[in-house]
């Protein structure tokens, strides 16, 4: 009887070390995506303690961050969207960029030149560059719901199409 219930114990024991150890916490899917970027002067120089406003142009929301001692500002956990980033410094004009797109898992690169001049100008670019992911090396691939629905499956025939 002993015997038995040690053999129970033991599985028990087993089946829930094996359980914990196969979970991967690392792998969780990312829902966010961040903008980053350089803000400096016409001549180059790095651009301290500007404020940039990031805005979602679906939602009106907004976050301010303020760049640091090299110029460099990063505003991650943002909800895929189109977004607009409008900077300021005292001495500078603002500028603004509209129209970034931030998808999961990645990061779009804003960087901004100010031109010396009075805070109430405002200088607008409309074009943004194209995403180009320099800070990391995976591949991304987005699927249309068609092409998702077409993919072969387990207990679909992958042949029959």
């Amino acid at each position: 009887m002993q015997s038995r219930f040690l053999t129970v114990v033991s599985l028990l024991g087993f089946s829930i070390v094996a359980f914990l150890t196969s979970a991967d916490p690392l792998s969780a899917q990312q829902i966010f995506g961040r903008i980053f970027g350089t803000v400096t002067d016409a001549t180059g120089g790095a651009v301290p303690n500007a404020k940039v406003t990031i805005t979602d142009q679906n939602k009106g929301t907004t976050s301010d961050v303020t760049t640091n001692e090299s110029g460099n500002y990063e505003k991650g956990q943002l909800i895929p969207g189109t977004y607009s980033v409008s900077v300021e410094a005292a001495g500078f004009n603002k500028a603004s960029t509209k129209d970034i797109t931030v998808q999961v898992d990645n990061a779009a690169r804003v960087d901004t030149t100010l031109q010396a001049g009075n805070v109430s100008e405002t200088v607008e670019v409309t074009a943004a560059a194209p995403t180009l992911q320099a800070d990391r090396a995976d591949v991304q691939t987005t699927f249309s719901s068609k092409q998702l629905i077409d993919l072969p499956s387990l207990g679909r025939n992958a042949q029959a199409y």
